[in-house]
């Protein structure tokens, strides 16, 4: 961590931290207790410290709680699972034979080792379970049959092995993980820390391909939702036309205001509009006109007027196709306000 920038005043874990090797009396539950910075582990089947995996996932916790000393409430309890697991399987995945032996397995010996297993483990890779805006996960926790501690470790592993695959870096990852829990509070949701690791890996990498595969990941697993920009129905206005009846007539040059509504989860900035029809009656003079940012809700329409020209030999009161076709960005990153980042634990 300090060889990823992590020093002074945003080191992490920067000092000694307690180990127990004996913790709960030897029975078989590794932990970590935030107040006293106590990792502790267990005994069972295996000694919970003869695999590393477990050792870098309580490791984790510490490093959730050291960053963020409100870290609690919320999604948290399954986002430490899910990040401490992320931990060990990012380290794993960077040994000789860590993308060819089970890369998949979370506690690769004690929840996974042939005979030896007293559970079975976790896995890195359940890229098929769905999250749930309106429900919390908990640590250990199932939510319509989804371990919350998987749902959130799979899209950072996903990440992680899919930028290494680009010829990226698994310090790269890493980095922009870390770098995203910090300067927030308590009750955090996985879509609140989702968001501002797209925005952390934006900010960290603004040339690279580290926020649209973070962000391809967390839309696979519903963990982020982005805006959803479509035009609104009937919401056409003739806003000038050449003549003087008011309606569109063949011959004429015509203005239009279309409408366009964010039905989506996040604010859409950056929306753009471009007009084009295949009517053999129809040029289009100004094709390509930008909108307002829309925020969750929020309908706009287009800063400067669409113009189109019907051609003298239109048949009156035929009907024209005309396609909008529309572009935007999600806003993600978060700011000071947001209830979960101007917070304090009581």
């Amino acid at each position: 961590m300090q060889s990823l920038g992590f020093v002074g005043p945003t080191g992490i874990q920067d000092g000694p931290i307690g180990t127990n090797t004996d913790g709960f009396g030897g029975t078989d539950n590794s932990h970590y207790f935030p107040c006293s910075n106590l990792l502790g582990f267990g005994h069972g089947c295996v000694d919970d410290n003869e695999d590393v995996d477990v050792i870098l996932h309580e490791y984790g916790h510490g490093i959730n709680h050291d960053i963020n000393p409100n870290f609690s409430g919320g999604d948290t309890g399954a986002i430490g699972e899910g990040f401490g697991d992320y931990w060990a399987g990012s380290y794993s995945y960077s040994t000789p034979n860590g993308q060819v032996y089970h890369p998949e397995w979370a506690f690769s010996w004690d929840g996974h080792g042939t005979g030896n297993q007293c559970w079975n483990g976790r896995l890195l890779t359940q890229t098929h379970f769905m999250y749930d805006p309106s429900a919390t996960y908990g640590a250990h926790s199932s939510v319509g049959g989804v371990l919350g501690d998987e749902l959130w470790s799979a899209p950072l592993f996903a990440t992680l092995t899919a930028m290494i695959d680009m010829g990226e870096t698994r310090e790269d990852v890493d980095q922009i993980i870390l770098e995203a829990q910090f300067g927030l509070g308590s009750g955090l949701s996985m879509r609140d820390l989702a968001n501002t690791t797209v925005a952390a890996a934006g900010a960290l990498f603004p040339g690279g391909p580290h926020a649209d595969v973070f962000t391809q990941k967390f839309l696979a697993q519903n963990i982020i939702d982005l805006p959803h920009v479509t035009m609104l129905a009937s919401a056409t206005q003739l806003v000038s036309e050449s003549g003087v009846n008011g309606a569109a007539d063949p011959g004429e040059t015509v203005g239009l205001k279309l409408s366009v509504g964010n039905s989506g989860n996040t604010q859409a900035i950056n929306v753009v509009g471009v007009l084009s029809s295949t009517s053999p009656f129809v040029t289009i003079l100004n094709g390509n006109s930008a909108f307002p940012d829309l925020g969750i809700g929020q309908n706009a329409v287009n800063d400067s007027d669409f113009t189109l020209m019907l051609d003298p030999s239109m048949p009156c009161g035929d009907s024209v196709a005309l396609t909008l076709d529309i572009t935007w960005q999600a806003s993600i990153g978060l700011a000071c306000g947001n209830l979960f980042l101007c917070c304090r634990c009581e």
